[in-house]
């Protein structure tokens, strides 16, 4: 969602933070970019045109009784997905529920345009989940990056 502040005429763009949580996978790399995103959320554009970035990342969300209402609204609204793909990330996992694929799930059958891709590991394509290669082969503005290994250097 987009909203525009009448006193700051800034724009406030939500993007929503996707990844796989667990021992090796995308934890510290959410952390890091979510970090970053947040010490500089307002972008400027040529044009004198500026917009600010409200990331969810539900690692700093506040406590509440049902926060899959809250992640659900902040999924929906968002007018960005950015996906960190792992190893984990390429398959669902068998346990259910499976939050990483009903956030992939629900945005691939939703929005038009994929997610903004970072592949974290270095691993190419097959650590994208299949749904999003799916959607970023039949979108017009395909939004992928490979930025190899993932931190400090980025």
């Amino acid at each position: 969602m987009t909203a525009i502040s009448e006193s700051s005429k800034i724009a406030n763009i939500d993007v929503f933070l996707a990844y796989r949580r667990g021992e090796g996978e995308g934890d510290s790399f959410a952390d890091d970019l979510y970090e970053r995103l947040s010490r500089n959320p307002v972008i400027s554009y040529s044009d004198g045109k500026e917009y600010q970035l409200s990331v969810f990342y539900d690692r700093r969300t506040p406590g509440s009784d049902d926060w899959q209402r809250f992640w659900r609204v902040r999924l929906r609204t968002a007018r960005a997905l950015i996906l960190i793909c792992t190893p984990g990330a390429a398959q669902p996992r068998s346990a259910l529920p499976d939050v990483l694929y009903e956030e992939i799930n629900w945005w691939c059958k939703n929005r038009k345009n994929g997610p903004i891709v970072i592949d974290a590991n270095g691993g190419g394509e097959l650590a994208i989940p299949g749904p999003v290669r799916k959607l970023l082969a039949k979108s017009r503005k395909t939004r992928l990056a490979f930025f190899g290994q993932f931190g400090s250097s980025y």
